[in-house]
């Protein structure tokens, strides 16, 4: 298949509603020009937000440090941890929200 007619294709799959698009963070932060968060931004704030409702000054430090290493297994270790916090905490949405609007 060519790169024409896999476009064609494309197209008439979107057209037709067969087409589901998934973008993350890094995608969201390159496409406005770093205005959107990406992902370590996202976590970061995650952690600010979780400090300001109380949590622990050792809990916040040891995911900062987790988010600072340079291999993925850490940032989805530091994502993890603030995403089962702010759950917990019923504060997922809420946080969320203010990072998009």
């Amino acid at each position: 298949m060519t790169g024409v007619e896999l476009e064609a294709e494309l197209r008439q799959d979107i057209a037709d509603g067969k087409v589901i698009v998934v973008a993350g963070a890094g995608l969201s932060a390159s496409v406005t020009g770093g205005a959107a968060p990406g992902w370590r931004k996202l976590v970061q704030t995650g952690i600010e937000h979780l400090r300001s409702l109380g949590e622990t000054n050792e809990w916040c430090s040891w995911v900062q440090n987790t988010l600072t290493q340079q291999f993925p297994e850490a940032l989805l270790s530091a994502a993890d941890a603030v995403d089962n916090k702010l759950r917990q905490r019923h504060e997922f949405a809420p946080w969320l929200r203010q990072q998009v609007e």
